[in-house]
């Protein structure tokens, strides 16, 4: 859902995820999807770049693998505000987003104050963009944007820009945070944000399976015994995901989790290994992103409220 006022006014969405784009797995260029699209509909886009059509899930997969930063700030939050405007060349723009709460009321976000803002993304939204330079800038009631130029001749640009929060640390599940948390850290601190890449996925297939065990009918209570145990996540995946009706992961792709994202993850913790780089991390968060939809085909495109909501 997303409203907008007229002038330099600004939208106000609700991100349950909602996806407007992927990426082609094949060239990398951003691909248009329907961001109200259930979460069950995995049909075909075709990239207007190379022609290749690929299911919605993958486009997404591949948006985040590779780093997508409006996609990483939907699917850490649940609501964002945002606009494009254009933007003259050494100047910039002001938005007044005092009125932001009462907006984001009527969008169902009932809290008076956004509990955190996660995230901003800003650029020129046009292929003309060499040498151009631009800022964001966030009060509480302001958002001022700014275009500078290194190099370039011309006298304006299309500047869009958005602004991601949560209005309740609840709200998104736990491990969509936590992976967030590593997409932000992978070019500067990736011994970290392998660390954080671990507990995400270990987050989401004990909260995946959580859910499917109360769907199955089976004793919740059992579960959180075996799960108060505190048993590997390794030696989980071997056996109980079959027994919600869940795929475990085999061959080539088991291999991987237990390489890139398990051993390098105890790297880090178990032998103090801070000399990961930001491509070892980059592959561990694919690797991870993988596994999860192997899981769970869904597991990227399902609405927050699916890990936590009342069924917990």
């Amino acid at each position: 859902m997303i409203d907008a006022q007229g002038g330099l006014g600004y939208e106000v969405g609700v991100s349950s995820p909602a996806f407007a784009s992927g990426m082609c797995p094949r060239c990398q260029s951003l691909v248009p999807v329907d961001p109200i699209s259930r979460f069950n509909d995995d049909g075909l886009s075709t990239c207007s770049n190379c022609g290749a059509d690929s299911p919605r899930r993958l486009l997404i997969l591949e948006s985040l693998a590779n780093l997508w930063e409006v996609n990483w700030g939907l699917l850490a939050s649940n609501f964002w505000i945002g606009a494009r405007n254009n933007v003259e060349l050494n100047n910039y723009v002001s938005y007044d987003i005092s009125d932001a709460p009462e907006r984001l009321r009527q969008h169902g976000i009932t809290a008076d104050q956004v509990d955190k803002w996660n995230h901003h993304v800003v650029f020129v939204d046009d292929d003309d963009d060499a040498g151009l330079y631009v800022t964001l800038n966030a009060t509480e009631n302001k958002i001022l944007i700014g275009l500078s130029a290194l190099w370039n001749s011309r006298d304006t640009a299309p500047v869009r820009w958005w602004r991601f929060g949560i209005s309740n640390r609840d709200v998104v599940p736990a491990w969509r945070q936590s992976l967030f948390g590593a997409f932000n850290l992978i070019t500067t601190s990736p011994s970290a944000a392998v660390v954080m890449i671990a507990a995400g996925y270990e987050a989401f297939f004990i909260e995946t399976l959580r859910v499917k065990w109360v769907e199955r009918g089976f004793d919740l209570g059992a579960f959180e015994r075996l799960n108060e145990r505190n048993p590997p996540v390794a030696t989980l995946m071997r056996w109980l995901p079959e027994i919600v009706g869940l795929q475990s992961l085999t061959g080539t792709l088991q291999e991987d989790w237990m390489k890139k994202v398990n051993q390098l993850r105890n790297d880090v913790v178990h032998r103090g290994n801070v000399h990961v780089t930001s491509e070892e991390a980059r592959d561990s968060l694919r690797v991870a992103l993988t596994a999860m939809v192997a899981i769970d085909p869904a597991a990227l495109v399902r609405p927050h409220a699916y890990w936590t909501g009342p069924q917990r």
